[in-house]
């Protein structure tokens, strides 16, 4: 039997722009050079861990099976060719950058009577937009939860929901290496691996407490520098990155990490991952860290200079380090750092000032950034609460996943102050000032967020 895994192709815009922003976004790809690049060189990440993680727990508990994969973002075939020739199981992931794409796939694969099983991102993100007949939705992590759908699957009976019923999460020391083999033809200019899962700070607007944990989960030691070696043999030039939400989280086991790799003599390149703000205060954490190779891109979330609009977001953390945001930069510069910053605009309480004072900062200190519009999107506590707001104003909702969400969407927006087009063009004339190909930032080769 043949199961293909297929990363779809990553949308050129956010899922659910309307006509009118299309056009604004656009323009901004248009005039920047250095966007354009950037775009192209995320295209080409690696971003199918979950994927190759499940397809290494599907042959230790299905032998019989054959596992293939395709990356639509690298790969020249055409899926619905694959399909057409024979396949015995479909299986999907991505983020709602691929979720057009993932929705597709499904039509197809039904349509020819071929099973279907779908996780990641868009899938937890929007479970009933993917549930239909010959499709089964896995809601958390694929090392539990996909052998059980693969013992259902073969006996033709696979339900339409698989999910884990605690926050807690796995132990991560059970979590195998994903089969990297499976992509190794692909020519990644991005590549990396993930040490650990989690986050215990619930900010209002992110994800990743509600779908991976509220506790900070490490993979041992010894597994984290294997994997390291594994992808630096397969794409020894490619810029690698640590896919952790905060890897300097737990800065002992940072250490630990990088100590490892230091010395079983593993050179990262040039490289990057995320942390918060915080991490500029251990000077002795950032020297080893860049003894490892050129820390090009260490992502930090800002969020906002606003402190009203830090406050709702409600991360003590975030906001008392505000005042030190000038500070932590021109730091972590100092080091040689290379500093990304991640903010957002279009709070409840914000102002186009805001925004603006969000892109001097980026220009004065010369840094590389993202500044994207604040979504509420289904799984946060900002979601949440817009969500009963909808209710209490109107009394009812939308019975479809995306018409709640475009409600609460709305509703933002109205509170925020802005039109949808007004914020856009906003952002659209943040971004072609942030990517002038003129800026000393611009030069090196470097990810950029998908707009």
């Amino acid at each position: 039997m043949r199961c293909l895994f297929v990363n779809p192709q990553i949308g050129d815009f956010f899922e659910g722009l309307t006509p009118g922003q299309v056009p604004l976004l656009k323009r901004v790809v248009a005039g920047s050079r250095t966007l354009r690049e950037r775009l192209e060189f995320s295209r080409k990440a690696l971003s199918s861990l979950g994927l190759l993680t499940a397809a290494t727990v599907g042959s230790g508990v299905r032998p019989g099976v054959h596992f293939d994969f395709i990356d639509e973002n690298l790969d020249a075939r055409a899926v619905e060719d694959e399909l057409e020739q024979g396949v015995d199981l479909l299986a999907l992931g991505g983020t709602v950058y691929q979720m057009n794409r993932i929705l597709a796939l499904i039509r197809e694969a039904v349509k020819r009577k071929i099973p279907v099983v779908v996780g990641g991102a868009a899938a937890m993100t929007f479970p009933d937009l993917f549930m239909r007949k010959g499709v089964s939705v896995v809601l958390g992590e694929s090392e539990p939860l996909f052998p059980e759908f693969l013992t259902d699957w073969e006996k033709g009976a696979p339900k339409g929901r698989y999910e884990s019923h605690s926050n807690a999460g796995m132990d991560l020391k059970h979590s195998p290496v994903p089969d990297f083999s499976l992509a190794e033809t692909y020519d990644h200019t991005f590549v990396g691996i993930q040490t650990s899962r989690g986050c215990p700070y619930h900010c209002e607007f992110c994800q990743v407490s509600g779908m991976l944990g509220d506790t900070y989960r490490r993979k041992p030691l010894e597994r984290i520098v294997e994997e390291t070696r594994r992808v630096k043999s397969l794409w020894p030039d490619a810029f690698f990155f640590f896919y952790d939400n905060n890897f300097f989280a737990d800065r002992e086991f940072a250490r630990g990490v990088l100590l490892s790799l230091s010395r079983e003599g593993v050179k990262l390149g040039r490289w990057g991952t995320n942390a918060d703000a915080s991490v500029y205060e251990d000077g002795e954490l950032l020297d080893l860290a860049m003894s490892l190779g050129p820390l090009d891109y260490l992502g930090i979330g800002f969020e906002s200079l606003s402190g009203d609009s830090l406050s709702t977001i409600k991360n003590r953390k975030k906001a008392g380090l505000l005042k030190k945001y000038d500070e932590v930069v021109a730091a972590l510069k100092a080091k040689g750092v290379g500093v990304f910053g991640y903010f957002m605009f279009g709070f409840e309480n914000g102002t186009a000032g805001d925004l603006e004072a969000a892109v001097q900062f980026i220009l004065h200190h010369d840094i590389d950034a993202q500044i994207s519009r604040l979504v509420p999107m289904p799984g946060t506590r900002l979601y949440d609460r817009l969500l009963d707001e909808v209710r209490e104003r109107s009394g009812a909702v939308s019975r479809g996943p995306l018409g709640r969400w475009n409600q609460v969407r709305e509703l933002l927006l109205e509170k925020s102050g802005f039109t949808l087009l007004g914020l856009t063009e906003l952002l659209a004339g943040a971004y072609e000032r942030i990517y002038d190909d003129s800026r000393r930032a611009s030069a090196l080769p470097l990810p950029a967020p998908f707009l």
